[in-house]
């Protein structure tokens, strides 16, 4: 099993790959960052650091990875051609471009292998991803896109900033939290939904709407307080935090009774960035 990945930065490289990689698939890094493509290449492998608020440290071991130059369209468009999945960590600015990319892969993909559809996860802190990754990818591709799935995620991991002196040491090393539940919207897939632990598909997500369930969860799971009260019990926060919020996590809503809820120990840690936590002094990297 292979999946593409679009970034080997901070959540590329301490989240998305280590979430897949535990299932026994092979990444495909694909970045612009000269160092640590050839890293990659060279080794095969880097170690993510997981440092938890206890100040307990432990090492996972993230392996077979292989990286490619983004700006190699030829090589990478092969690649999407042959994936099983793809996946998206760059951020705003980059993510304009990578859809591009997604896009002439697209096309390969339609031309080798006709009819096997492409699912690609939004890794991306960024409101209607799917929606904007839709229009640029038609207009290389065409509108129709029946087998491309866009896949919006909830990303709530926290990667502490590595010091300047390790990255000169080991350029692949990345901090990050212990939490790792990457949650996705199944409803965004075309294909099967991965059957990977560490990834929970719910079908009740929005990046355009919130409830105060969900406003409320994040602040349990950040300071670890006891869900003593119901939700509808807790005080509606206010117009200026709602937008903070929103601007800063992923929210969600409810779009009927017969919709299954999300797992309030499974929501996103929106807080603790809202909050600008930071452990053992190390500032938080998104």
């Amino acid at each position: 099993m292979t999946l593409t990945l679009f970034g080997a930065g901070n959540i590329g490289r301490s989240f998305i790959a280590p979430v897949f990689s535990a299932a026994g698939y092979e990444t495909t890094f694909v970045d612009i960052n000269e160092t640590v493509v050839s890293e990659i290449n060279a080794r095969g492998g880097y170690d993510v650091v997981m440092l938890a608020p206890t100040g307990d440290e432990s090492r996972v071991r993230v392996s077979s990875v292989r990286a490619i130059d983004a700006r190699d369209t030829e090589a990478v468009s092969s690649a999407l051609a042959a994936t099983d999945i793809a996946a998206t960590a760059v951020g705003a600015g980059g993510f304009g471009p990578v859809c591009d990319l997604i896009a002439h892969g697209l096309v390969q993909r339609n031309s080798t292998r006709p009819g096997v559809p492409l699912d690609v996860i939004l890794a991306e802190n960024i409101p209607g991803a799917a929606d904007l990754a839709r229009r640029r990818v038609a207009a290389i591709a065409g509108d129709d896109l029946s087998l491309l799935g866009l896949v919006e995620t909830s990303i709530g991991k926290m990667v502490p900033i590595v010091p300047a002196a390790v990255v000169a040491s080991d350029p692949l090393l990345v901090y990050a939290e212990p939490y790792n539940t990457l949650i996705v919207d199944r409803l965004g897939f075309v294909g099967p939904v991965p059957c990977i632990p560490d990834v929970l598909a719910v079908n009740n997500m929005s990046t355009e709407n919130f409830s105060s369930t969900i406003l409320a969860t994040p602040l349990w799971h950040t300071l670890g307080l006891p869900r003593t009260r119901k939700p509808s019990q807790l005080p509606k926060p206010s117009p200026h935090r709602q937008f903070e919020l929103q601007q800063n996590g992923r929210c969600f809503r409810a779009r009927g009774p017969s919709t299954p809820s999300i797992p309030t120990n499974s929501v996103p840690v929106i807080w603790k960035r809202t909050l600008k936590i930071s452990w053992r002094g190390l500032p938080i990297r998104r």
